[in-house]
């Protein structure tokens, strides 16, 4: 088994640091590609490596260009040796034994004839017997571990983060102060959303956060202290976030970063 999930982990690797670099390179060498299909082509980057080993892997797909193997040394799988035996039976020489009689009146001689019956040698039977030759490593369960507490530490401090910004955010209020709320529900009507998005102020912020849940939360200085111009750009702004879902990906790439920190590419930016 742990050979399986090490086999599906760099074949992860290798997948997810082919996908991160292609996309790079092509938005390198093509400056033209809209945000739209930078954008697209960075979440295929970011999930399509697990998509790709998961079918590789659960379909035993071969790829043309061949694959790569772990080295022998991180097989756990017990050797079989085939130890060839030969079984040759020996030929003993077989004496046939001839009594004559001859019989002259009264009296009866007998003679005994010994002769050695010609002998062809036996056939060689040659037996193959598997010898079973267990030689375990601890190299597979060093390297899964290795990468376990690599993985549980990045998630420890993703969560960590998480935890710290729930406690920024404890205590927040619903912005009910025109004209900035006036001028929020103006934007949200006019680029037609369907589900209401909540607008909050915090204290403990420095900067607005749009959240997953459908949440803008402002810093409780910005309702107060920005212009009708600033605020509305900052609306935008944060708005912005919510029809694209950024908050939503950005949650799935900090997951993906934290379990897969042993992505080669994986922290670079488009």
């Amino acid at each position: 088994m742990e050979m399986s999930i090490l086999t599906w982990v760099s074949t992860y690797a290798l997948h997810s640091t082919v996908l991160i670099g292609s996309v790079w390179l092509l938005c390198t060498l093509v400056p033209r590609l809209s945000l739209c299909t930078r954008e697209s082509l960075w979440k295929v980057a970011l999930l399509g490596g697990i998509v790709t080993s998961s079918l590789h892997m659960g379909l035993g797909v071969r790829p043309p260009w061949g694959e790569l193997h772990l080295p022998a040394v991180m097989d756990t799988a017990p050797a079989i040796v085939r130890v060839e035996t030969s079984a040759a039976a020996e030929t003993t020489p077989t004496v046939e034994r001839e009594i004559v009689r001859h019989r002259s009146g009264d009296m009866t001689i007998t003679t005994v004839r010994q002769r050695q019956a010609s002998t062809s040698p036996a056939p060689v039977a040659t037996a193959s017997e598997p010898t079973r030759t267990p030689q375990p490593t601890p190299w597979p369960w060093v390297v899964l571990a290795l990468i376990t507490l690599g993985s549980v530490y990045a998630s420890v401090r993703l969560a960590a983060a998480s935890a710290r910004l729930r406690k920024q955010l404890r205590g927040r209020r619903d912005v009910i102060e025109d004209p900035l709320l006036e001028t929020f529900l103006a934007m949200c009507q006019k680029v037609g959303l369907r589900k209401r998005v909540k607008l909050t102020a915090s204290a403990h912020l420095q900067s607005p956060v749009a959240l997953v849940r459908r949440e803008i939360v402002l810093p409780e200085r910005a309702v107060d202290s920005l212009s009708q111009r600033q605020g509305e750009s900052m609306l935008a702004h944060e708005l912005a976030h919510v029809l694209r879902r950024d908050p939503l990906w950005l949650w799935i790439a900090a997951v993906v970063e934290a379990v897969f920190f042993f992505r080669v590419l994986g922290r670079i930016r488009g």
